[in-house]
């Protein structure tokens, strides 16, 4: 029904359609992709239809659905009209030469109906590059040895735009190697909102426990049930929590699965081929920095956001031209997409989605937070060109610690710095003068220039440099996070303990599947990152604990909000001393003046 309802939206809009599908194994959507694929196609004259699979015999046990579905037919129907039965012919009639009986490799279809299914594996394409196609379905993408190329050949075949129909589905299989092309399609598909490079997009779903029907086993009476339910394990009874519509039939069959071989020894294994969400369906084995416990308790607590938008600041752009940034990112607006239209702000990510912030909960009076941005490297108008992203962290003395928003898109480093500064205040506004927001932008790489912008036109206070593994934590000269071999490991390993003691709450669910992939790239240097292309969220997460946590233990009973005085002269780049992050310094706060009065603060010694 799901898969229908995605391919309806967009005939009804004339659309062309184009469906990525992740499934569970065994639930039959391959099937119920080749009914829409055969229905197309034999309701359609002229219409060509092209399966792929990553092997040739999977591409006939494929088309013998298609197979299945023409013999089920009835060759025609009678009706009474005016008394008299008439009779109408509706399966369509194969080529005379396959004499009744469908081909292994292709269907063709007599005339008047003309239409033809055709297969062919991911190796073995060229001889249909010259075709036009309607409708093609990518059956077991993440099994093909290069999706990319195949896609990338195959794509321009299709003819007449708005008929035509293309379906990616498959197992998950990871976020490297063969499964590494399928992964990106479904988080574009379902992070960005459908909009992937290769048009508009919609990912259709379908976790294990939805499935009531097909992953089940029934008990054989009631005594069965009481003892089954009573010796649940913690796991499983969590489970039940986190899906209350999972009956006790289907934790029978889960319980049976994930104790048969390979999933009873790899369980990363059973959530990529049985995912409870699409988090798990990527979820990889190797040196992971986070436990698969730990994922699926963060999996298990997502959820959508409160409100999507943008920040901006003055009152249009068409009168901010009139304004200084230094005044204009300290009137800052939170607008949703239609908001910003109707005030006359265009979006400031290229991909002009206006909608990059997101927000679980609005900052509360006196809170404490942290902001923790990642600056993308590369033209932000190309595919390569990498994500900006920010982090806010509520801090908390006796809670758990909670992200509350992110921000995340294609800008250039400078208009970053501008956004940065705007959320600062946008959230100072919130806390009050009883709370504090601290700005903490990742220095090293691209993050120069944003760093370099809001600190010469004091746009807003940067945190300045602590440098850990110095006795005492000193503050230095330099602002911004400096991300190298000695802090990389300290800020992932902060972020690391953060999760594993679960004491901060995580509700973006973009974030957990970055961190599903997040691991140790090698032993010898301390190199993190992620599987595959994204974990910029990951990176504006880790800076915001890493700051959190330096920040933190210098917090006492005696401090006191100050407010922050930024009409102060700015050094010239002549004036500037060398940076060495390591070290130790005077702590010169974020003040401009060059007095010092020996008092440590968060934002300025004053």
């Amino acid at each position: 029904m799901r898969l229908y309802e995605a391919h309806q939206y967009f005939r009804e809009r004339r659309m062309p359609v184009r469906i990525i599908v992740v499934k569970a194994r065994r639930v039959g959507l391959s099937t119920g992709v080749e009914s829409l694929l055969f229905h197309d196609t034999i309701t359609n004259p002229l219409t060509n239809s092209l399966i792929v699979t990553h092997l040739l015999k999977p591409s006939e046990n494929v088309l013998n659905m298609c197979s299945r579905f023409w013999k089920n037919i009835p060759e025609h129907v009678v009706y009474n009209i005016d008394g008299k039965p008439m009779k109408f012919d509706v399966r369509p009639r194969l080529l005379a030469k396959y004499q009744g009986t469908p081909s292994s490799d292709k269907m063709e279809f007599d005339e008047p109906l003309l239409s033809n299914i055709y297969i062919c594996s991911a190796k073995s394409y060229d001889a249909y590059l010259s075709f036009d196609f309607q409708n093609v379905h990518f059956s077991e993408a993440s099994r093909f040895d290069n999706a990319e190329e195949a896609f990338r050949s195959i794509m321009p075949t299709l003819g007449e735009a708005q008929h035509s129909a293309v379906y990616i589905e498959s197992t998950a299989a990871g976020k490297s190697g063969k499964g590494e092309w399928f992964c990106e399609q479904a988080e574009d598909a379902f992070y960005r909102g459908g909009r992937t490079r290769y048009g508009q997009m919609k990912l259709v779903f379908v976790p294990w426990h939805e499935m009531r029907k097909s992953f089940m086993i029934p008990f054989a009476d009631d005594d069965e049930r009481r003892t089954f339910k009573y010796e649940l394990k913690s796991q499983e009874r969590d489970i039940m929590k986190q899906f209350p519509h999972v009956t006790l039939e289907q934790m029978k069959w889960y319980v049976a699965k994930h104790n048969d071989p390979p999933y009873n020894k790899r369980p990363e294994l059973f959530m990529q081929e049985y995912p409870g969400t699409l988090t798990e369906a990527f979820l990889s084995s190797g040196e992971s920095v986070f436990s698969v416990p730990s994922l699926t308790r963060l999996s298990a607590n997502t959820k959508e956001p409160l409100w999507r938008g943008d920040i901006y600041w003055g009152e249009s752009d068409s009168q901010n031209r009139m304004d200084s940034l230094y005044n204009l990112v300290r009137r800052p607006k939170f607008r949703s997409i239609g908001e910003s239209r109707a005030d006359g702000f265009a979006p400031h990510d290229a991909e002009k989605t206006a909608d990059c912030l997101q927000v679980w909960r609005w900052p509360g009076k006196g809170e404490r937070l942290v902001i923790g941005a990642d600056i993308g490297a590369g033209n932000p108008l190309t595919d390569k060109g990498d994500y900006s992203t920010a982090c806010v962290l509520a801090t908390s003395d006796f809670g758990r610690d909670e992200l509350i928003m992110t921000w995340r898109g294609k800008i250039n480093t400078i208009a970053f710095g501008h956004v940065l500064s705007a959320l600062g205040w946008g959230c100072m506004n919130l806390v009050g003068s009883t709370g504090y927001v601290i700005l903490a932008p990742e220095w090293t790489g691209p993050g120069n220039a944003t760093c370099t912008e809001i600190e010469h036109n004091k746009l807003y206070p940067l945190w300045h440099f602590r440098a850990p593994g110095i006795e005492g934590n000193p503050q230095t000269k330099h602002i911004g996070w400096e991300s190298g071999q000695k802090t990389k490991g300290f800020a992932v390993n902060t972020m690391v303990q953060a999760v594993e003691t679960n004491s901060v709450n995580i509700y973006c669910e973009e974030l957990v599947m970055e961190m599903s992939s997040y691991r140790l790239l090698s032993r010898i240097d301390d190199e993190y990152g992620g599987e595959n292309r994204h974990d910029d969220l990951v990176s504006s997460f880790y800076i915001a604990c890493a700051v959190a946590k330096l920040e933190g233990a210098l917090l006492g009973a005696e401090w006191e909000p100050r407010q922050i005085d930024l009409d102060v002269p700015v050094p010239s780049d002549s004036e500037r001393e060398p940076f060495d992050p390591f070290e130790e310094q005077e702590g010169t706060g974020q003040s401009w003046d060059s007095e010092d009065d020996g008092e440590s603060d968060l934002f300025y010694d004053v």
